[in-house]
């Protein structure tokens, strides 16, 4: 896998520093609303009917509509933006939901500066966890994936109550420590646990699933399953199931 630096990181993303944490930099609600829609084409559109809507809309409805209920979610990307390709740089996933700021837009690549697809609002970057629990049900998420971006208690203690508390498995990439501290205190409480990357090793069958995961440019730094996961295999069952791919080749050739 590529190591990304900070010079390239930077370089991909525009930020901003809020409490001491790097956040990517939302548009403002006019330039917001003009942008041009989602890409779905490069990404697949998903059942969610608030995609296109800002969160201070969606707050005014009764009843808001929840994902997740009565049916698992099979991936989101925490702060995510969909699939991002900018040269050798690859990001995101074109068949997961991305929560994100309400007024963020792609930050680079071809589609730079439109609308995010299958995009979960919220209001802000802290202080959030109150409006996400009333779009994402508990334990309702197979797969979490968190990259390159800062994670603050309300990203942590989120993480740890959407991801399904049977086969869940959480994927974050390039944390620092201070990040990582933050998300294992709040997945301990759930009974999941830390594992390293390299004893994750997946079975026959199954490599191109995990590999999926590998297609990004940035280094897996902390993995998380569930402490009723009996081994590694079950867990990797899980992500067949969650991403429901074809061979890492086709994939390639069709999504990238």
């Amino acid at each position: 896998m590529k190591k990304i630096s900070l010079s390239m990181l930077t370089s991909l993303f525009m930020f901003i520093w809020i409490n001491g944490n790097v956040f990517a930099q939302a548009a403002s609600p006019e330039v917001w609303a003009k942008a041009k829609g989602q890409n779905y084409e490069t990404n697949k559109k998903l059942d969610y009917p608030y995609s296109g809507w800002k969160w201070d809309s969606i707050k005014k409805k009764n009843p808001i509509k929840k994902i997740g209920v009565g049916k698992k979610i099979n991936l989101i990307d925490f702060w995510g933006e969909g699939r991002i390709k900018d040269n050798n740089m690859i990001t995101g996933f074109p068949d997961a939901y991305n929560i994100n700021h309400q007024y963020q837009l792609v930050s680079n690549g071809p589609d730079k500066n439109r609308k995010i697809p299958n995009r979960i609002p919220v209001s802000n970057y802290n202080n959030f966890a109150d409006e996400l629990q009333k779009l994402v049900e508990d334990g309702s998420v197979l797969v979490i994936t968190l990259m390159g971006a800062p994670i603050n208690e309300d990203c942590a203690s989120e993480i740890a109550r959407m991801i399904d508390k049977k086969d869940g498995v959480v994927i974050v990439y390039d944390a620092d420590k201070k990040d990582s501290k933050k998300l294992e205190t709040a997945m301990k409480k759930e009974n999941m646990k830390r594992i390293n990357v390299n004893d994750f090793k997946p079975s026959y069958g199954t490599e191109f699933y995990w590999n999926k995961f590998f297609e990004i440019s940035l280094n897996i730094s902390d993995l998380y399953v569930t402490n009723k996961q009996n081994n590694n295999n079950k867990a990797l069952k899980q992500i067949k199931n969650a991403t429901k791919k074809k061979p890492l080749k086709e994939y390639d050739k069709k999504e990238l």
